[in-house]
């Protein structure tokens, strides 16, 4: 196994390559360190299958299958299903613009011609009914028709220790309040109404949380824990005072130099932390959105991973 570091990203963020399989445990050690480290973990021109890719990421962490089973049917129609509807693979979705029969079956970012920056901050299924926490990583796959498209990965852990420590305790004060953002900051601000259910995460309140504004990585690490397209304002704060916060934010953290573009090829696996980086896509061009066509075209799968030993303790399992 090779292993370099990306470009951009500040102080963190590696690629690796050359994975042998069947996977040794020793790399997958290896992996399971690099990603707890540094965040954002490539995984270059690796080329698994998707039985491959669902195997190594049930070695990295515990995939977040969102209540699917695979001896139950399910209502989740956006990931690989048998002839009784029940999940192959629970908890990988396709993300696509491309129909089945007439219809959409993948995850919403599949379907809009623009993603705006955001994470996978949402509702969790539960263990022994207790709400499984954010989870501390997705994982992308690029199957097919990926190149001319780029993941933008921002981190918001090396300006947070730029900040003076009186603007680091005033941020650490700050509670957010998550909601779905509606306009165009919306994560998927073109996606069609008739497609806006809690499956594509666009009905009622399906997230409605209060988060700290500054978390810990699991490197240890302290940063901020925002995203433009899912935070409607502070807690106990005023419109205006949120205006502010977020113009400060986008203007001093979003900055090139704390961003890593993923140029996609297929074959590329991408794993990226969700406490404290946000992520979006764009076109190779630099433009905000990508055609339908293109779109309909690539396909990705995506998943949910949470680190076992911070999902343990989380839940009172260990």
């Amino acid at each position: 196994m090779k292993i370099k570091p990306v470009k951009g990203f500040g102080t963190i963020g590696v690629a690796v390559s050359d994975i042998a399989y069947p996977f040794v445990d020793a790399e997958v050690q290896e992996l399971k360190k690099l990603m707890r480290e540094n965040l954002v973990l490539v995984m270059e021109q690796v080329h698994f299958t998707k039985e491959q890719y669902y195997e190594i990421s049930g070695l990295l962490g515990t995939i977040s299958t969102h209540g699917q089973k695979k001896d139950k049917p399910t209502q989740h129609t956006t990931g690989y299903l048998d002839e009784n509807n029940c999940p192959l693979f629970p908890g990988m979705d396709k993300v696509t613009a491309k129909k089945t029969n007439g219809k959409y079956n993948s995850v919403a970012p599949g379907l809009s011609k623009r993603l705006n920056w955001h994470c996978a901050e949402a509702e969790r299924d539960k263990i022994n009914g207790i709400e499984r926490p954010l989870p501390e990583f997705v994982g992308l796959q690029g199957v097919e028709f990926t190149e001319g498209s780029i993941t933008q990965v921002c981190q918001m852990i090396d300006r947070f220790e730029k900040e003076t420590p009186e603007k680091q305790e005033e941020l650490r004060n700050i509670t957010m309040q998550w909601a779905y953002v509606e306009g165009d900051d919306a994560i998927v601000p073109d996606i069609p109404d008739e497609l806006k259910t809690a499956e594509t995460g666009h009905e009622g309140d399906f997230m409605d949380k209060k988060q700290p504004l500054v978390k810990t990585a699991i490197n240890g690490k302290d940063g901020l824990h925002f995203s433009p397209s899912q935070i409607t304002g502070i807690v106990n704060g005023t419109e205006q005072e949120y205006t502010e916060l977020k113009d400060y934010i986008m203007n001093e953290y979003v900055q090139p130099e704390y961003i890593y573009d993923h140029v996609w090829k297929d074959g590329d696996i991408l794993w990226m932390d969700q406490h404290v980086t946000i992520h979006r896509r764009i076109g190779t061009d630099g433009s905000e959105s990508m055609p339908i066509e293109q779109l309909e075209k690539r396909l990705l799968h995506r998943i949910e991973v949470h680190d076992d030993y911070t999902l343990k303790k989380a839940t009172n399992t260990l």
